[in-house]
Formats: C-alpha cells, sequence, structure tokens
C-alpha cells in the first residue's frame, strides 16, 4: 500500500510577518497564478507579503519586497490562503518539471519559475527567517484526497551559510505526524545542516541527497518535499 507521502501532490512553502513573523508550508492540489502587480507608488518596500497585504495590496502575484537588513527580493505573495500575505517560498507540484536533484549553489540562490515550481534558495529564506526580534512559527499543510493535514512549528529558523543553513524548529502540534521533530530510525531533522548531490552535510554513511533533492537529511530522512518523485511526509516510511 502507498505510504500518506506517496499521496501528497503540491507542496507549498509560505513565510509572513504580521506583528510577530511566521511561517508556514502549505500542500494543496491546485495553486493561483495571477499576474504581477507591481509595487506602491511610494518609497516603502515591505518587509515580506504580510506588510505588503497590510498596506492594502490583495492581489496573487509578484511583489518587490526588502526584508530587514536584507537586499531587495522579488517573491511571489498569495494574498488569499488563510487571509492573505504569505511568502511563497517553495512550491513542488506532482510531476514537476523542475530537476530538484541540483548542486551547493543552485540551492543556496534558488532555481525555477516564481509563478510555477520553485525552490526560493536557502541564503533568501535565511535572511527573511532571520528578520531581527522576529519569532517564527512553521506551519505545514498537507492536502490528500481533500482532507487537510496539519503540522505546526512553534519556531521556524534557517541560520546562515557558515552552519550550512541549519534548520531549527520548535515544538509540535498537528494531525500530519510530526515528521521534523519526532525521533525515528532517520533520526530527526531539526538541527540538520542542509545537504545537497556535491556537498554531504547528513550523519548518513552514505550522501543522501544523492541524485535527490538538497534538504536538511539526518539518516537519510522521514520527510522529504525537494523530491523529482513522489513528496515524502511519514516519520516511519523507508528511506
Amino acid at each position: 500500500a502507498r505510504s500518506f507521502g506517496d499521496k501528497i501532490q503540491l507542496f507549498h512553502l509560505y513565510v509572513f510577518l504580521l506583528h510577530i513573523l511566521l511561517l508556514t508550508v502549505y500542500q494543496y492540489n491546485s495553486s493561483s497564478g495571477k499576474n504581477w502587480e507591481p509595487p506602491p507608488p511610494t518609497n516603502f518596500y515591505p518587509r515580506d507579503c504580510s506588510a505588503a497585504y497590510q498596506r492594502g495590496r490583495r492581489q496573487n502575484g509578484l511583489y518587490v519586497i526588502r526584508p530587514k537588513g536584507g537586499p531587495f527580493l522579488v517573491v511571489y505573495c498569495d494574498m488569499e490562503t488563510d487571509g492573505g500575505g504569505w511568502t511563497v517560498l517553495q512550491r513542488n507540484t506532482h510531476n514537476s518539471y523542475l530537476t530538484w536533484s541540483a548542486s551547493w549553489t543552485t540551492y543556496q540562490y534558488g532555481f525555477g519559475n516564481l509563478m510555477d515550481d520553485y525552490w526560493f534558495g536557502s541564503e533568501y529564506i535565511h535572511i527573511i527567517t532571520n528578520a531581527k526580534h522576529a519569532f517564527y512559527k512553521a506551519k505545514f499543510l498537507l492536502k490528500n484526497n481533500n482532507k487537510i493535514y496539519e503540522a505546526n512549528y512553534y519556531t521556524f529558523n534557517v541560520a546562515d551559510e557558515s552552519t550550512n543553513y541549519t534548520l531549527r524548529l520548535g515544538s509540535y502540534s498537528g494531525n500530519a505526524t510530526d515528521a521534523l521533530t519526532s525521533h525515528s530510525k532517520f533520526g530527526i531533522h531539526d538541527n540538520m545542516m542542509f545537504s545537497t548531490k556535491d556537498r554531504d552535510n547528513d550523519k548518513s554513511d552514505k550522501n543522501c541527497a544523492d541524485n535527490r533533492g538538497g534538504w536538511w537529511y539526518n539518516n537519510c530522512e522521514s520527510a522529504l518535499l525537494n523530491t523529482d518523485s513522489n513528496i515524502k511526509w511519514s516519520t516511519y516510511q523507508d528511506c
């Protein structure tokens, strides 16, 4: 029988800042694709899509943001899901056209099409999730056969390249199983460094990212969302 993770068809990674900075991963079967909406005719550049939403922007599409202390970035904003204001950091649809087995540098600065499937870039995810005086919350929403499964992590942080973009997660709640911080034969993903096919930072005796997508592997994974094949979200699924 196919596992729950095998049936997942679409993965989104969202981040937004309201009164505190939050991050969510959202999984569903259809995505919107509205066109570019230019920034407002002022010198204001929002630090993320939530700030743009608070300024009255309501259309899905591409926006220019500037995280505090960071560079100008073009991002895709979802202004409809769960109240709007989400910065989409990753999208992976079933049978994606992308090749997720990519180099460290490719993952570092991102690849794909912001209006389609993509990885935003490890460096830019670090910048967004390290805004000063911010608290981060991760939410994974997985849609399978029209049922929503949710996994919440009450902190989320991606450290800088000197740590190989180490992932830090907080406490879990939800009904999707804890595939990132729960102990299993694969270890946990929390506090793991990012690995790619050309940079092995995992704890396995092999390179878990060899011919596969970049990820925060341990020994190897209980969850894998950057993948050419079926997205994996299962605490006890075989590697």
